[in-house]
């Protein structure tokens, strides 16, 4: 993402780089402290005197008064609710001024609020890092002008997250040209109603793509380029493809071990005794590891919760090293610094699937495989009208899962998969798509390798 501009010539205003997770956003700030980063509004806090969602312009005025006058606010609100997104005709002077259809970058940073104030540093920087979803929300407004790259790290990831940044607007012309391209749902409340489009590619362009002249798009599980092209409506003859077909990390240093599974945790499964299972299996491999550290990915947050409490049951000693966070950007930041100073700690997230650098880990856990559910009415008809995507995401999931703690050629880790599942679904798979025909090279080598062995050098079959 850095270097890729620098080849081809760096102008100032050059770059967007967008990722998928708030956390990698600080992993490329951590490594890369030039670039700038920018998230959504929720993350920021105004400047004015008022409650949250305030729509009464009066009210928002005498607060702007007082900040100017110096008063601290005794009320706050985040950038989200302020009066600029909720009163259609106020105008917050700590916002970035307009001339015609765009907006102004060239105002000091200081003198807007915290929010317009961190936009308006990375629209001055060469390297203006977001996540993909912030940047799908502003694609369509003067807050995302083009530039010369848009570089798209875990690329994967890009057509589901712009499924979610639609407009109204954008909504209502879509179900007037294609209603057959939409799905909706009503809440259980019935005070809202939810739409999806299920293919993205003729919005792609207009949604975020447009914003780089330029387009790289980086994953190490990109999977099908051709599939993934459609999805996202490029050109397939203006498009080059350059595929690594090969790790670099010795092969010993990244085993994939199969036979210590647990029970079967599928929607139709899940009895009492698969659960016990599990969580028992979870526990051996943590005993094998007494005082290193470890990843266990869960994939649900039922099992997450559901294993978390019989591991405290059925061992105490192995549940105190177990750490875990609720769904908070705070509580998630504290559990894995506390995790990465931990002697023996073993983090257990959802959250931690793809992405996160887990260096530290000597050990990771795949409880379950990620097969997306048939419950989501936008997954069940893309399954429909594409089966071999829906078994090309579960491979891109386990993919990403398997290479959170082996991170570098010097790292070195032992990678579990204990879906009792797993061979079945590797050799033959969902309607005769074999998983292994979705696997990059590298991770099958890894698997076959290691098939019928454990990490204690014990030959086991099934």
């Amino acid at each position: 993402s850095m270097i890729l501009p620098k080849m081809f010539g760096s102008n100032m205003k050059s770059s967007y780089v967008l990722t998928h997770l708030k956390g990698l956003q600080a992993q490329y700030l951590a490594e890369m402290p030039f670039m700038e980063s920018i998230m959504g509004r929720g993350n920021y806090s105004c400047k004015l005197d008022v409650e949250a969602g305030c729509r009464d312009i009066d009210v928002a005025e005498s607060a702007v008064q007082r900040a100017r006058a110096g008063i601290a606010p005794a009320k706050s609100c985040t950038a989200d609710t302020a009066p600029c997104v909720t009163i259609k005709d106020f105008q917050c002077p700590y916002k970035n001024p307009k001339e015609g259809d765009k907006m102004r970058w060239d105002v000091d940073p200081t003198d807007l609020c915290d929010y317009y104030g961190s936009l308006t540093k990375a629209q001055n920087s060469d390297y203006f890092v977001a996540n993909m979803a912030y940047a799908a929300a502003i694609g369509m407004t003067p807050m995302l002008p083009q530039r010369e790259f848009l570089i798209v790290d875990e690329a994967h990831n890009l057509p589901d997250v712009m499924v979610g940044a639609f407009t109204l607007e954008t909504i209502v012309a879509g179900l007037t040209h294609d209603t057959m391209n939409w799905i909706w749902q009503v809440s259980d409340e019935r005070t809202f109603v939810n739409f999806k489009c299920i293919e993205i590619k003729e919005f792609a362009e207009s949604l975020l793509l447009h914003a780089g002249r330029r387009r790289i798009f980086m994953s190490a599980t990109i999977g099908n380029p051709k599939m993934f092209c459609e999805e996202l409506g490029l050109d397939l003859a203006e498009t080059a493809f350059i595929k690594v077909g090969y790790s670099s990390f010795p092969v010993e240093n990244r085993p994939v071990y199969t036979r210590e599974t647990g029970g079967l945790l599928t929607r139709q499964g899940q009895t009492d005794t698969d659960w016990r299972n599990t969580a028992k299996t979870i526990i051996e491999i943590m005993e094998q590891h007494p005082n290193q550290q470890g990843i266990i990915l869960p994939y649900t947050d039922r099992i997450d919760k559901q294993l978390t409490e019989l591991i405290a049951e059925i061992n105490p000693a192995q549940a105190r090293r177990l750490i875990g966070h609720d769904k908070t950007a705070h509580g998630r930041d504290a559990a894995i610094q506390e995790w990465k100073s931990s002697q023996g700690g073993a983090i257990m997230s959802t959250y931690l699937n793809q992405g996160f650098d887990g260096k530290e880990a000597a050990y990771c856990i795949v409880v379950k495989l990620p097969y997306l559910s048939l419950g989501d009415v936008r997954t069940a008809k893309k399954m429909k009208a594409t089966p071999a995507w829906y078994s090309q995401q579960t491979g891109i999931s386990l993919a990403q899962m398997c290479g959170r703690a082996v991170r570098s050629r010097t790292d070195k880790a032992n990678t579990y998969i204990i879906d009792p599942s797993f061979w079945f679904q590797y050799s033959k798979g969902v309607a005769g798509r074999p998983l292994k025909d979705f696997l990059p090279a590298h991770l099958c080598e890894s698997i076959e390798k290691y098939e019928g062995l454990t990490a204690n050098g014990i030959q086991q079959k099934l």
